[in-house]
């Protein structure tokens, strides 16, 4: 398989699961305790820059308006699920979890 088609089919599997999750309710539950809440751009002070080839970015703008935000929205929410991830696996195998 090549690279391009293993991005596309995981830019598939990701707005398939962006599309599986986005009409669910919010259920009201508070949010975690490591989930800080702020107004944009006023707490998160530094910037993460990722190079995308055109296909890449094209992909994940068709997926924000799918979902009607913002990609930069959209990828902050992918890279906090993946942080929420490593959190609780290391505090499964022992490893401190950060405040």
């Amino acid at each position: 398989m090549t690279r391009k088609q293993e991005l596309a089919d995981l830019i598939d599997e990701v707005a398939a699961d962006a599309e599986a999750v986005k009409d669910l309710p919010d259920d009201g539950s508070p949010l975690p305790a490591h989930v800080k809440t702020s107004r944009p751009n006023q707490i998160r002070g530094r910037v993460l820059q990722v190079r995308l080839n055109d296909d890449e970015l094209e992909a994940l703008e068709r997926i924000a308006e799918r979902k009607g935000v913002p990609v930069s929205t959209l990828a902050r929410g992918h890279l906090m699920q993946l942080i929420e991830l490593d959190w609780a696996e290391r505090d499964e195998t022992g490893g401190a979890v950060p405040d």
